[in-house]
């Protein structure tokens, strides 16, 4: 239901309306009474088949994609028992559809302002994180969204903050370009030149702001960045992800696919 927000105080917003005293637990089992009650709704429906984590075998030399950071990222979490220590902190790019995903996260560790379209707020909003969490943020920026605030590296180096910055660098506003027109995504597509980014070299830009920088493009090279990123602790580190430009996440596509406004899906827009 659009506008519904369950509190963890245990309050529900409907618009300008407050409900005291309703758990999320109780709204859903309410909601979905109501829904099993109404003959008026679909009543079947199918969940598209994804890889589990366990399917998926990266070999070391393979070049990153989404799902394979994704993989990666979250299997050295859980490997490290660090899901308890870090606050996960997601950009308004594909990210945040994959990253949704990502189970086991205690309470007031996972950020994303989805609803607000706050593009690039991610890197600046790891500094408050730390200084009210102490929790170590694990930031993942879309490149278009970094961009628009990467020089908030400057205050994460001034205050010494631990946080790792994931930059998801595939050179295109892919997400606006997935609503655009989805077909730009096949073999033949072309990306609208609006949503093609121009290219930084992150190394230098690291280096600039006094930050460590990492670039990694396989598999094995993100296994040997997140080894050594694991000790690093008195100031801020970048890590350029390198994917292809027509990786197009299957959460996002799915989404995409089915927008109901046909006119965001002409490439003519």
């Amino acid at each position: 239901m659009e506008g519904v927000r369950a509190e963890s105080l245990g309050q529900s917003r409907i618009g300008y309306q407050h409900y005291h005293q309703v758990t999320l637990k109780d709204f859903l089992q309410a909601l979905l009474a109501r829904f099993r009650a109404d003959n008026r709704g679909p009543r079947k429906y199918s969940l598209p088949k994804v890889q589990s984590e366990e399917s998926l075998t990266a070999k070391p030399g393979d070049c990153l994609t989404y799902n394979f950071f994704f993989y990666e990222l979250s299997g050295f979490l859980k490997r490290e028992r660090l899901m308890t220590e870090i606050a996960l902190v997601l950009g308004e790019s594909t990210s945040l559809y994959v990253f949704g995903n990502l189970f086991g996260l205690p309470r007031n560790s996972f950020v994303a302002e989805a609803a607000w379209g706050s593009l690039g707020h991610e890197t600046g909003c790891a500094l408050g994180i730390a200084l009210a969490s102490g929790k170590r943020p694990f930031v993942i920026a879309g490149d278009g969204g970094f961009k628009m605030i990467c020089q908030e590296l400057s205050s994460l180096v001034a205050q010494k903050c631990n946080a790792v910055i994931f930059v998801m660098s595939n050179n295109t506003y892919a997400i606006e370009q997935a609503f655009v027109d989805i077909k730009a995504f096949e073999p033949r597509g072309e990306f609208a030149a609006f949503n093609v980014l121009a290219r930084w070299d992150y190394l230098a830009l690291a280096k600039a702001f006094g930050a460590k920088g990492y670039r990694t493009e396989t598999v094995q090279e993100l296994r040997i960045a997140l080894a050594e990123i694991r000790g690093i602790q008195v100031a801020p580190v970048l890590v350029e992800v390198a994917i292809p430009e027509k990786d197009l996440a299957p959460q996002l596509f799915r989404l995409a696919k089915n927008c109901p406004y046909p006119e965001f899906k002409s490439s003519e827009v």
